[in-house]
């Protein structure tokens, strides 16, 4: 799975998954093809902040949990 800069967009399918919804269905509450979900959650469409916190809201997420946690050392 694809991933834009630090945001992990496995967490959506999972969750999704986890809900049992379909891509189709987030899709239509999301009001656009099956298509453009499809390469949204697959990485292939870049994902604005406004899709990004309504499917945050969609799959009763926090935005905080679309991005990857990283160690870093100092």
């Amino acid at each position: 799975m694809k991933k834009y800069g630090e945001i992990n967009l496995r967490i959506i399918q999972e969750r999704r998954k986890y809900m049992g919804l379909t891509q189709k269905d987030v899709a239509e509450k999301l009001n656009i093809s099956h298509q453009a979900y499809s390469a949204l959650e697959s990485g292939d469409r870049k994902l604005s902040l406004e899709r990004a916190a309504q499917i945050a809201d969609l799959l009763n997420l926090h935005l905080g949990d679309f991005f990857l946690k990283t160690n870093s050392t100092k």
